[in-house]
């Protein structure tokens, strides 16, 4: 009887294991392909040569990858927030603080990679990089909010 529960308890440990992956898996390939939509998009906004696109994207890639990771905290400390049904004032003051201190740090990795950026690109270019990002990201999300009200999904405008 022992052996029994042992080995379904592998089995679904096994297969836990299995769905995580797949998640993480997932999650990896859609960060990938919005990398890559990105990169082509910038290529074409900015009129990248070769040269420039070889040597800017990977450092819009590590931005983008440390500016997650800076915001990680605050978006744990909201997650939270919206998880309880009741909250307390420190509850609130400690996610203001960790999403401030993401805010500083993100102000602070932006100043970095604007340096890093001239680097490797005319003043001209990353100016309108800043201006190219931002029209990006309204059209990723103008095609995210067509696909949920054609799938049916009104709420997609409201915080999950």
């Amino acid at each position: 009887m022992k052996t029994k529960i042992l080995i379904c308890l592998l089995f679904l440990s096994i297969f836990c294991v299995n769905a995580q992956q797949k998640c993480n898996t997932d999650r990896q390939n859609r960060i990938e392909v919005f990398k890559q939509k990105k990169a082509e998009f910038l290529k074409k906004e900015l009129q990248l040569t070769d040269a420039e696109f070889k040597s800017f994207i990977p450092l819009v890639n590590e931005l983008m990858d440390k500016k997650y990771e800076v915001n990680r905290s605050s978006r744990q400390y909201m997650k939270t927030i919206s998880y309880k049904k009741v909250n307390s004032d420190t509850d609130y003051k400690t996610a203001i603080n960790a999403m401030l201190n993401s805010q500083l740090q993100e102000a602070q990795l932006q100043k970095e990679y604007s340096q890093k950026f001239l680097e490797v690109l005319p003043a001209e270019k990353v100016y309108k990089y800043y201006q190219v990002e931002m029209k990006f990201m309204r059209n990723m999300l103008d095609k995210r909010n067509a696909e949920h009200h054609r799938n049916g999904n009104k709420s997609s405008s409201q915080p999950k």
